[in-house]
């Protein structure tokens, strides 16, 4: 995996910032710093995807992983939070 910033936004809560991680095509984590929920677009090569969202303040996953279908891009809203969150997906 290495930085790729440029295939996430993010928008809402105030000012947030997005940092991304890629092995593109095959895993992503997004880690969206501030408060939320917030609104993030991802561009994710067509196909199936798992997402996760993770709580790094508690070390949990919030909820089930779901099944996503990518046609280029993908856009998330993200669980109310308080101290950052992260978006964890995989294909």
């Amino acid at each position: 995996m290495a930085p790729h910033d440029e295939l996430a936004t993010v928008t809402g809560g105030g000012k947030p910032y997005i940092f991304t991680l890629a092995a593109p095509g095959e895993e992503y984590i997004c880690y969206v710093l501030g408060n939320g929920p917030v609104t993030i677009t991802l561009k994710l090569p067509s196909g199936s995807f798992t997402a996760r969202w993770y709580d790094p303040k508690s070390g949990q996953f919030l909820g089930p992983a779901r099944q996503i279908e990518s046609s280029g891009q993908y856009i998330f809203q993200t669980p109310a939070f308080k101290q950052d969150i992260v978006l964890y997906i995989r294909r």
